[in-house]
């Protein structure tokens, strides 16, 4: 194992939820605060296995495991190497998915679901509750699959009745809200009238909120207001409530996030607010380019609060 004690068989009466990385070695770094927040959530009820696949070419057991030892203390869920490819042929193959894929081992030990991640909502608390109505929840996802992709075809050929598409399908799927409202604002946000998506702008602070999805609402803050992108109206209130919930979230401890929050200070021509964010925003840089590039804005702020 990289991570904890070696997982020999999934005993009865703990639900366990598996997911396939395939060659990604790094995911558990990546899904640390989702599967953190799991835990949390329902604690020994609940076991969680990240299994890594094996890639030959850029790593074996030891190199992945040296790193996990060496930058992982803070993961609490069990991280296994798939020496062979042996488990994915068998799981992933079985669900004929592709890695990342995610399945849902109930407290009776029968596999009660496979998806993808975004769709997990949907699922997990069925299974957690135990008595699982196997194929109702499978065509439950399979409705909730259709209507998402007609979501996201909406949201890039007909994006104005995208708000609209995205009112039915979150009232069904309340679960869900995150995954369909991220990938929506996203996706108009890249089309040809990103404007539609600052309409959803209030939606996406709510439900990432909830959600305590940093990325997402530093996302929509720095949509606002970054300077190489030109809007009619900036919406401060939002990006500034979006960007505190952000840096709360990360307990300041994230470099771009207070360099978001510096920047709506810098648009309400608050400079000295700016200023002070920018100055902690350089010092929890870690990489030392971005650090540089912190600096020229520091440097930008500290002229404007000094009159130059």
């Amino acid at each position: 194992m990289v991570r904890r004690a070696p997982v020999a068989s999934l005993p009865a009466g703990k639900v366990h939820l598996i997911e396939f990385w395939g060659t990604s070695a790094g995911a558990g770094f990546e899904r640390f605060e989702e599967f953190a927040a799991l835990r949390k959530t329902h604690g020994d009820k609940l076991a969680v296995v990240g299994v890594i696949g094996p890639d030959p070419e850029q790593y074996d057991f030891e190199t992945v495991a040296d790193y996990y030892r060496e930058n992982g203390d803070s993961i609490d869920f069990t991280i296994g190497f798939d020496d062979g490819g042996k488990l994915h042929a068998a799981w992933v193959a079985a669900a004929a998915a592709e890695p990342p894929h995610v399945f849902l081992v109930d407290a009776k030990g029968n596999v009660a679901w496979s998806g993808g991640l975004g769709f997990l909502p949907l699922a997990l608390p069925v299974v957690m509750k135990g008595d699982v109505d196997y194929a109702k929840l499978a065509a439950e996802q399979e409705a909730a699959k259709k209507k998402f992709i007609r979501l996201t075809f909406l949201a890039s050929l007909k994006p104005a009745g995208t708000a609209k598409e995205l009112d039915g399908f979150v009232a069904r799927w309340p679960a869900l809200a995150h995954l369909a409202t991220t990938t929506a604002w996203g996706q108009l946000l890249e089309g040809d009238d990103p404007g539609l998506a600052l309409q959803l702008c209030d939606r996406m602070v709510e439900v990432c909120s909830a959600a305590a999805d940093a990325m997402h609402l530093n996302w929509v803050a720095w949509t606002l207001v970054d300077p190489e992108l030109e809007w009619p109206d900036r919406m401060l209130a939002i990006a500034e409530k979006a960007a505190e919930k952000a840096v709360a979230l990360t307990g300041g401890e994230d470099s771009s996030m207070l360099d978001t929050l510096a920047r709506v200070a810098f648009w309400k021509q608050d400079f000295k607010q700016a200023v002070q964010l920018q100055q902690k925003a350089v010092a929890k840089a870690g990489d030392p380019d971005e650090r540089a590039g912190l600096a020229v804005t520091l440097g930008e702020y500290q002229r404007l609060l000094d009159g130059k």
